[in-house]
């Protein structure tokens, strides 16, 4: 018998979960599109959420679970992780269009430099 024969309806709901919380977080660490804009955008702080998710549902599914969905499992919290962390090295995008404060961004503001924004 193959591992897909030994899959349950529960088994296949499992991965079809699992697949949609990988898509999510793909589109939350900015890798795909957003469905609605077309445009990528990143929300790491959800991103984050999505695999500890993830991440939940691998502890509390590992005893009874098959190995081959297991491996998707583990598949998608592993690569979602690696581009958490690729992501989380990158500079922070600010949209053009919308003002940052100093604060949030880290960076000095325009017309200033560092001593006198200190001073």
């Amino acid at each position: 018998m193959t591992d897909r024969e030994d899959l349950t309806r529960h088994d296949a709901v499992l991965l079809s979960l699992v697949a949609m919380f990988q898509d999510a977080g793909m589109r939350q660490l900015g890798k795909l599109a957003h469905p609605l804009t077309g445009k990528p955008e990143r929300d790491l702080d959800s991103a984050r959420a999505t695999i500890e998710v993830l991440e939940m549902l691998q502890a509390k599914c590992r005893a009874n679970t098959p190995p081959a969905v297991m491996r998707v499992l583990d598949t998608a919290i592993f690569e979602l992780q690696m581009n958490w962390l690729d992501e989380s090295k990158r500079a922070p995008e600010v949209p053009a269009d919308s003002p940052a404060s100093a604060s949030e961004t880290g960076a000095v503001p325009s017309g200033g430099d560092s001593a006198a924004a200190s001073s």
